[in-house]
């Protein structure tokens, strides 16, 4: 708006063309924003598409046992070290920790009782493998049959008996265990394990740790006394060391029992 003086002493408004040639204004500001868009695009994706060239670098080649070595230098684990730092002297050898010999488990003869031969048996065909792993399953059990010749199921050693415990139920005991079922002892050492079924019936033992029972292998089956005691004695050979677990199972009794040893090595 401008204000114009017509008379003295009297002034007039008069509106003033504010938007003539607002159109050719703004196609001028519009024309020069649009080309310095065009500029600066132009300066920044000049190469989209410019390739990364990738170095690759050659590993550096280590040591070996035929490099020129500085003297009295070696490698080890492909690292070439002064030889003082991985040699031991006389004097700081003695310190080292002694590594225990444990032993190795002894060979077991065939021929030395009933037992052994009928795992040997098996070895030597494709017959009877649950002669030879507590994981394969066991010839069911015949009580009529054991009755007759007790000697013939107690003379074949079948490891995964231990998992044919009687089913729970009226006048079927349940196993206990007659000695401790924690133990220690030493290697060399014998110690009885102990159970009570039904007198005459059949106990398996069977070790998951090494060891031996009297008929030199890890599991063995025998018949309870008068009173019920079925007895194996279990020794811990060179090889068995630490925790041994055995479990015991009858036929005519339910559950099984549990029995947990400690096998120590003997103070020199």
């Amino acid at each position: 708006m401008v204000l114009r003086t017509r008379k003295k002493g009297s002034f007039r408004l008069r509106k003033r063309k504010l938007f003539r040639g607002s159109v050719t204004r703004k196609a001028f500001v519009g024309l020069a924003v649009i080309l310095g868009l065009g500029v600066i695009v132009s300066m920044v994706f000049r190469e989209p598409f410019q390739k990364v060239e990738t170095q690759i670098v050659e590993p550096i080649a280590s040591y070996s046992l035929d490099s020129n070595l500085p003297k009295d230098w070696v490698v080890v684990g492909g690292i070439a070290r002064p030889k003082s730092d991985v040699a031991f002297s006389e004097s700081n050898s003695a310190a080292m920790p002694q590594i225990p010999d444990y032993g190795l488990q002894p060979d077991v003869d065939p021929n030395s009782n009933p037992g052994t031969q009928s795992v040997y048996e098996a070895l030597a065909s494709a017959d009877a493998q649950e002669r030879l792993s507590p994981f394969l399953p066991a010839k069911p059990f015949d009580e009529d049959r054991f009755s007759e010749n007790p000697e013939e199921y107690l003379n074949i050693v079948e490891p995964s008996r231990v998992w044919q415990s009687a089913q729970p139920g009226p006048n079927i005991p349940v196993l206990t265990p007659k000695s401790e079922t924690y133990q220690h002892m030493k290697q060399g050492e014998v110690v009885a394990l102990k159970v009570l079924t039904l007198p005459g019936r059949p106990v398996t033992f069977t070790s998951f740790d090494l060891g031996a029972f009297q008929n030199d292998l890890n599991s063995i089956s025998v018949a309870a006394d008068e009173s019920g005691i079925a007895t194996a004695n279990f020794s811990a050979p060179p090889g068995t060391i630490a925790q041994v677990n055995v479990l015991a199972a009858s036929p005519v009794a339910s559950s099984n029992v549990r029995f947990s040893i400690f096998v120590s090595l003997v103070e020199n």
